[in-house]
């Protein structure tokens, strides 16, 4: 019997001394992401703040001046986008080109402002003193009962 414990203990030990010297031998495994970027032709929304956001970080002083959609691009020697919203009121803003055939592009001037716009692309504009800034629509949480702009 005391054979029997001896031999069994004894390859369970030789097993376990395998197992660590495999575990600590082997190289190390390669756990960096495969995960590709890929470029989508929408406008870049993710980082746009939404109106509540907005104003909570810059402060009752600031004055929303609605959702605007682009009209206008213009990629002549000086690029422009002209904005306009409901009421017909335009605005025009130097852009910086992100890809001319597709015809996507940013502006700088407008703080958060969302990436790969194109025409017909919409958000909200907001300005306070002679600076602008872009958001999103507040969409409403699941218990909400109402939405707001």
């Amino acid at each position: 019997m005391k054979k029997t414990i001896i031999i069994v203990s004894s390859f369970l030990g030789l097993i376990a001394l395998f197992f660590m010297i495999e575990y600590f031998a082997s190289p190390v495994k390669d756990v960096t992401s495969k995960a590709e970027m890929k470029m989508t032709t929408g406008a870049k929304m993710e980082y746009v703040p939404t109106k509540d956001e907005l104003v909570k970080i810059e402060g009752d002083q600031l004055q929303l001046l609605g959702i605007y959609t682009v009209v206008g691009i213009h990629f002549d020697r000086h690029s422009y986008v002209t904005l306009a919203n409901a009421e017909q009121e335009e605005i025009n803003f130097s852009i910086s080109i992100i890809d001319k055939q597709k015809q996507t592009f940013s502006i700088p001037a407008i703080q958060f402002s969302p990436q790969n716009l194109q025409l017909s692309d919409s958000f909200g504009i907001a300005k306070k003193e002679a600076r602008y800034f872009a958001y999103k629509k507040n969409y409403p949480v699941a218990s909400a009962t109402h939405t707001t702009d």
